[in-house]
Formats: structure tokens, C-alpha cells, sequence
């Protein structure tokens, strides 16, 4: 074999290693691409238990998700399935964050194999020094069958997708914001008991960790805003670096059947509402990448005061991460 055709067939090889692309599509050239979030963060998930992470595998078919492009996800996800380390970081990166954590587990609505890794490798992110956890959790991936492995990452691939665009612009680490309208109390309503409030869309990505869906309280009176919401809450300063502490008191809640949001409210022990901070005056229903992405998680990050146009928080802000109850 001429020594120009070895090196173009092992250079299509690699083009089929590194992006999952079809053998006729690496050899001519003619596979397209989808932009995609840089992953090489991956390399640094204790849940690969050092074995080597093929992040441009993982990036393009992260990618290929958020596209929507089934062929390229039919053709990536054998090959990442197949890389079990790989699939260990991005389940690791998706799942054993300090949210999950918090939540005790990655949700009934996971599948069994999710369920079964996680108990497995639950705590390898937290202790990054403590390989035990995350060889335990690579040891079950690759006891797992493909069919099962593919289950999981499926899973873990919608989590990664939830809420990005195409462009991936929310792959960028802060606050972005989801654009939703006429959602809030009219004025004419009758003042509560403390400040009247707004409440804006946005979702928060911090380095490391999948999207969270957050919503900024922002004032719509005058006695609203941070004294009143330190009085009314109890929540802690929150500086936009981590995630605040979870107050299970604290409860979203959301109508399925017209996928809105309801209302922000506090419960006692027995369930019943001790303080209502938030209503909708009218039902709008939330944007589908938002509803999508509160429907995985099950929690929503609140903080505030804030301003009403792009969600910014104002100084000394503060913060919970409350449950998200479907009703």
C-alpha cells in the first residue's frame, strides 16, 4: 500500500475515534461538525480512576445532542458506550455534583443503571484524593452490558443537553438568561404581607457542574427587596461562586398539565404553606429548553433581589436551592 493512502487511512481512523463519525464519512471528508462545548474539563473527573478521557469524543456527541442530529448520535454513542472511563467522567461531571448530592440521588425518573452507578461512585467528586468511589463506580460500568451502558448514558446525555442551544452559548460558566414575559403579580393585586415581587428566568452553569435552572426575585414595590427578603426567607449571602445550601421548607411549584410555574412557597412540617413569596397573577407557559430542564433536575436555584431585564443580583444577594413540586 502506498505510503500516502496508509497515512490517509489511519488519519480517517482517527477522525472516527475522536468524533464517532461513519467510516465512508471520515475517509472523504465529508462528515459535518457541530459546535460544541469544550470538555477537556473532563480530564480532571476523579471518576475515571485515572484511566485515559477521550474529551473530543465526548464533546461531539455532547454536541450532536444539543443539535439534535440523530445520525451523529447514532454514530457516536456504540463508541463512547464502548469507552467506558469516558462515560464515567461525563456521567461523574452530570451527576455527583453538590446539588445531587444534596438531593440524595440523581432522581426517581433516572434509569436503573444511573441508579446503580451513582450508589457505586457517589462522593468521588467531593474527595477528588479518594479513588475508591470512582474505581467502584468504573468497575460497575464495565460489568454493565452495552445495553445498560448505553441506558445510563443515555440518561446522562440528556442531562448535558438540557437547555443548551445548538451554538452551545450556555456552555459558558455564570448566569444566562431565558427570556419569559408577563409572568408576575399585577399591581393592581392586593399588597402581601412584605414586598410585592417579580421573577425572572435564567439559568446558572458553574465550572465543572451541568445547568441549573434559577429564578431572580426582583422588586415590584417598595417595601420589597433585601431586608425584606432576609426577614421573609432566612436565606444565606450568596456571591455566585457555588452553589447555596438547600432549604427543603422551600418549594416551586409547577402545573404539568400547562407546564407553568405556580408559585414560590415555604411549608411547615406538616406541608402546609408558611409563607408564600411568590404568585403568578396569570398562567404563561415556561419556554420548553427551561420546563425540560427543571423536569431533570427537580430543583431550582432562588435568589434575589435582582433586576428584572437580565437577571443580574444586586449586592449582598441572597439565596437557597428550593424543590421543584409538579402538580
Amino acid at each position: 500500500m502506498p505510503k500516502h493512502n496508509r497515512s490517509q487511512k489511519k488519519a480517517a481512523k482517527r477522525r472516527m475515534d475522536n468524533t464517532g463519525m461513519r467510516r465512508a464519512a471520515a475517509a472523504g471528508g465529508t462528515g459535518h461538525h457541530h459546535k460544541g462545548p469544550d470538555l477537556t474539563m473532563l480530564k480532571t473527573i476523579p471518576h475515571a480512576a485515572g484511566r485515559p478521557v477521550n474529551t473530543r469524543l465526548a464533546a461531539a456527541l455532547v454536541a450532536a445532542c444539543r443539535a439534535g442530529c440523530q445520525p451523529c448520535q447514532a454514530s457516536a454513542i456504540p463508541k463512547l458506550a464502548a469507552d467506558r472511563p469516558t462515560v464515567a467522567a461525563l456521567a461523574g461531571a452530570a451527576f455527583d455534583n453538590p446539588l445531587t448530592r444534596l438531593a440524595s440521588g440523581p432522581g426517581t425518573f433516572t434509569s436503573e443503571p444511573i441508579r446503580a452507578w451513582w450508589a457505586a461512585a457517589r462522593g468521588a467528586g467531593s474527595d477528588p484524593d479518594c479513588q475508591e468511589h470512582a474505581r467502584a463506580g468504573l468497575d460497575l460500568l464495565e460489568k454493565m452490558t452495552e445495553a445498560q451502558v448505553t441506558e445510563l448514558l443515555n440518561d446522562v446525555l440528556d442531562h448535558w443537553a438540557a437547555g443548551a442551544e445548538p451554538d452551545d452559548e450556555q456552555s459558558a460558566p455564570g448566569i444566562q438568561l431565558v427570556t419569559l414575559e408577563d409572568l408576575g403579580i399585577d399591581p393592581a393585586d392586593p399588597e402581601p404581607a412584605g414586598g410585592t415581587y417579580g421573577v425572572t428566568l435564567t439559568q446558572i452553569v458553574l465550572p465543572g457542574q451541568p445547568p441549573l435552572p434559577m429564578l431572580t426575585l426582583y422588586p415590584q414595590s417598595a417595601a420589597a427587596g433585601l431586608e425584606d427578603l432576609r426577614r421573609r426567607t432566612g436565606w444565606k449571602a450568596w456571591d455566585e461562586s457555588r452553589l447555596p445550601a438547600m432549604d427543603i421548607s422551600w418549594r416551586a411549584r409547577l402545573d404539568i398539565a400547562t407546564r407553568s410555574l405556580e408559585e414560590l412557597v415555604r411549608v411547615d412540617a406538616e406541608g402546609w404553606d408558611e409563607e408564600v413569596l411568590w404568585q403568578a397573577a396569570e398562567r404563561v407557559c415556561l419556554p420548553d429548553n427551561w420546563w425540560d430542564l427543571i423536569d431533570r433536575t427537580e430543583h431550582i436555584l432562588v435568589a434575589g433581589p435582582g433586576a428584572p431585564d437580565d437577571g443580574s443580583l444586586d449586592a449582598g444577594a441572597i439565596a437557597t436551592i428550593a424543590r421543584a413540586r409538579f402538580m
